[in-house]
């Protein structure tokens, strides 16, 4: 049961019913995570807006979605991780390399700087060395792509709070913690 208030999707706003339509176009479906931000029309609004434009950035898919296991993971959001395995398994991505990212790596090098960077932004608050940003650039990554993955990572965190905060109840199959690694 979530500890903030759930709206359905028979809400009458306006502007929460706009919200609700861009997450059924974006996720095929209202997760209960967008509906503990209705509580807000503006926050409904302004965070689907943000992951659809971030969805549409330099950014490999496959790389979006190894970010935001690996941080849902380092930051202990059951909800979260829940529902970026099943985005993950529904882009095809293998059981294997679930964990791997939920873990924070990748067998693919360039996906793995990218996870392990994401991963030291988070941890050290921005405060990355110059090697580390080094790694990036020697991976391939563009300054436009290392500034998408740190708003990811701003967003992705900020989505893990919410989910941690209202407990709110698991719409995509639940997955179990990894060992040693507590979901």
């Amino acid at each position: 049961m979530s500890r903030l208030s759930v709206v359905e999707k028979s809400c009458e706003c306006s502007e929460v019913q706009k919200g609700f339509a861009k997450a059924q176009t974006g996720f095929g479906m209202v997760p209960n995570f967008v509906k503990v931000l209705a509580s807000s029309p503006v926050a409904v609004n302004a965070f689907v807006d943000y992951w659809s434009a971030m969805y549409q950035g330099q950014l490999d898919a496959s790389i979006r979605v190894r970010i935001a296991l690996a941080l849902s993971q380092a930051n202990a959001c059951q909800y979260c991780v829940s529902a970026h395995s099943a985005i993950a398994q529904g882009a095809g991505m293998t059981e294997k390399e679930i964990e791997l990212a939920r873990a924070g790596a990748a067998l693919a090098a360039k996906e793995d700087t990218a996870v392990k960077f994401a991963r030291a932004i988070l941890e050290h608050r921005g405060d990355v060395t110059d090697n580390e940003l080094k790694g990036m650039h020697e991976a391939g990554f563009g300054d436009g792509e290392i500034v998408e993955i740190i708003l990811l990572v701003g967003m992705f965190s900020a989505a893990n709070f919410i989910g941690k905060v209202s407990q709110v109840d698991i719409d995509f199959p639940a997955v179990k913690e990894l060992a040693g690694i507590k979901a």
